[in-house]
């Protein structure tokens, strides 16, 4: 049952970046504050057992750290107003957050991958 939270944020993400309107948050900031929460709601047991898998001095914490503090970076940008550029609008900011998530997705499996090979 673990797949169900990764499952809705994947269909969500797709679902937005097309441009199209998600029940109930409907589309541009409000997919990307879903996908956001859910993605720090996703993340925060996994930090634990990350540390587990390697220390703080893992490759793979280290780098699921820095995807962590540039989701809250993008985060912080969103509530302030202040964007880059290249995330100029909603549609890309719904991919910027959910290309991070991805991304953290796969270095939890790995992580989870060298605590079982231990």
């Amino acid at each position: 049952m673990k797949w169900i939270p990764g499952l809705v944020l994947a269909g969500a993400a797709l679902y937005a970046a097309i441009g199209r309107e998600l029940p109930l948050v409907g589309s541009g900031k409000g997919a990307f504050w879903t996908l956001a929460i859910l993605g720090f709601a996703v993340c925060a047991p996994g930090i634990g057992s990350a540390i587990e898998g390697g220390g703080f001095t893992s490759p793979l914490f280290v780098v699921g750290a820095v995807l962590g503090v540039l989701a809250m970076v993008l985060a912080a940008a969103v509530t302030t107003g202040i964007r880059p550029a290249f995330l100029a609008t909603d549609a890309q900011l719904v991919v910027a957050i959910a290309s991070i998530i991805v991304l953290k997705v796969a270095i939890a499996t790995a992580n989870a991958a060298v605590a079982a090979a231990r």
